[in-house]
């Protein structure tokens, strides 16, 4: 359960977005369509390679965000 509080801004929906377009997430609107997808990546390497791949690429670029905050604060706290 995520539960936001007044020091948290980030927005889950902009993630999703974000990795959507990247090419390494689907968005699917009913269980029946997730159903279709999971069996065509299952049915496709080059698809779900593509996507996998993709999906790695999106969270080597957007991951860090502690150690990049702690490298900012640091300065400020010592």
């Amino acid at each position: 359960v995520y539960v936001r509080d007044a020091f948290s801004n980030f927005n889950f929906a902009d993630a999703a977005d974000n990795a959507i377009a990247a090419g390494g997430a689907l968005r699917v609107a009913d269980a029946s369509t997730l159903w279709k997808e999971a069996i065509r990546l299952v049915d496709d390497d080059a698809a779900r390679i593509a996507m996998g791949e993709n999906a790695q690429r999106f969270a080597q670029q957007y991951g860090g965000a502690t150690a990049r905050t702690m490298a900012l604060l640091m300065p400020l706290i010592k």
